[in-house]
């Protein structure tokens, strides 16, 4: 075993929580392999997880981090398709087993990608959890077409700014929503046909009826929820469908069964794990992202690297809903 910094968790709740130690780490066993880490990309599980409010949450302590890039420096058995020295990107495939917040990580083979050319390690680290997560809610849940429009609500978000640059690639015309004014030439440098602002805006649906010159969206693709929701199922055509991935507004709200019959409007949830598990879709959605950030338009945006040792603080970061695109951990470049 070799012993190296880790970051834990060591109980549930704020960033005192989290802890730099000194562990050993041990060989990697058959089907996996060890990283030296480079850099972690903190996804909103990562902060979940941190408080105890992840699905299937193991006890601290507990090495946590979903994302990440790192240099296998090791296989163990049954390892096909990498070698040590190869560069690779890290899937963020839920597991109470593995993490990648150390210097160095024990990984299951299953979880790795190669690392795209010509990308940076940083932006790497902000890619995965982000573009796989639209791909997933634009494309497979929701049939994204080129020539349609697209509402994407919390449009300065990683995954906001990811759904943006697909459905240009897809050829669609991507519409977001924000709730600050001064993030609006940011997000449109990102893509974006139109930028709706909800501090400004009186009526989410009827500002949506209007871009759309009055015939409404056939998909929407929200991580809001709250009463927001309402708005977007009130903008829909009939036999349109709302993609949810999220609930940045985790109020509880009144739903009429009438508007959703009425005009046939899908409600659908979108989960990424479902695509990682799914070897088909999930080397399609690999494959659409790696092109497009080797040879455009895709290009992850990073909002801010921290040190290791400050990675508390960019969980704080992260927490605030201020960022536009991901918050990155360089453990060692």
């Amino acid at each position: 075993m070799t012993i190296v910094r880790v970051a834990r968790i060591h109980g549930f709740g704020g960033t005192d929580m989290i802890r730099i130690d000194e562990m050993e780490v041990p060989a990697p066993r058959a089907g996996e392999v060890r990283l030296r880490m480079k850099a972690h990309g903190v996804v909103r599980g990562d902060i979940l997880r941190r408080y105890g409010l992840y699905p299937a949450q193991p006890q601290p302590p507990l090495i946590f981090g979903f994302e990440g890039v790192g240099e296998i420096e090791s296989l163990g058995a049954e390892v096909s398709g990498f070698a040590i020295g190869d560069m690779v990107g890290v899937l963020p495939v839920p597991s109470a087993q593995y993490g990648v917040c150390g210097e160095l990580a024990v990984i299951d083979a299953s979880q790795l990608v190669p690392h795209p050319a010509g990308v940076s390690l940083e932006k790497g680290a902000a890619l995965w959890s982000s573009y796989l997560t639209a791909y997933n809610g634009l494309v497979f849940d929701g049939g994204l077409r080129a020539g349609e429009p697209v509402v994407i609500t919390a449009g300065s978000s990683a995954v906001g700014i990811a759904a943006i640059q697909i459905a240009r690639k897809i050829g669609a015309i991507p519409i977001a929503v924000t709730r600050g004014a001064d993030k609006v030439e940011r997000i449109r440098s990102f893509g974006a046909e139109h930028v709706i602002v909800t501090d400004t805006c009186d009526d989410l649906a009827a500002e949506i009826k209007t871009l759309t010159g009055g015939q409404g969206l056939r998909i929407a693709f929200d991580a809001v929820g709250g009463s927001q929701l309402l708005s977007l199922i009130e903008a829909m055509q009939t036999n349109g469908i709302v993609v949810n991935y999220g609930m940045l507004d985790p109020t509880p709200i009144e739903l009429s069964l009438a508007t959703l019959l009425t005009k046939a409007i899908t409600l659908r949830g979108s989960n990424l794990t479902h695509v990682l598990l799914d070897p088909i879709k999930r080397q399609t959605a690999i494959d659409f992202v790696s092109e497009g950030v080797e040879q455009g338009p895709l290009d992850p945006p990073v909002e801010a690297v921290f040190a290791f040792d400050q990675i508390g603080a960019a969980h704080e970061l992260v927490e605030t809903n201020t960022t536009a695109g991901k918050v990155v951990v360089r453990i060692s470049l």
